[in-house]
């Protein structure tokens, strides 16, 4: 749907962050206060998804008529939960 298409593009920087999560924790897991770093870095991660959740569903009516078409504008309200999902989906790499 267009709901799901908008959606999608929080998987940009989550995908982004994926691929250099794991790089980042092999060279660094010998260091003592690793649970430190790791702290700070998930903080930094979800308040700057969240954010960007944020914005993705505020445009999401625009977004909706630039990447399908106005006569899609109804589905407007399924982008916020599914943003909600992939985020939370996203979480499960710190696990």
């Amino acid at each position: 749907s267009a709901a799901a298409k908008v959606s999608l593009l929080l998987l940009i920087p989550v995908t982004a962050f994926q691929s250099a999560f794991i790089p980042f924790i092999m060279a660094k897991y010998n260091e003592k206060n690793i649970s430190i770093t790791l702290n700070l870095l998930l903080k930094i991660y979800i308040y700057s998804i969240g954010f960007y959740l944020v914005i993705i569903s505020a445009l999401s009516n625009s977004l909706i008529d630039i990447f399908v078409s106005s006569k899609y504008s109804s589905t407007v309200n399924l982008v916020m939960p599914l943003s909600i999902a992939l985020f939370l989906q996203s979480l499960g790499t710190f696990l």
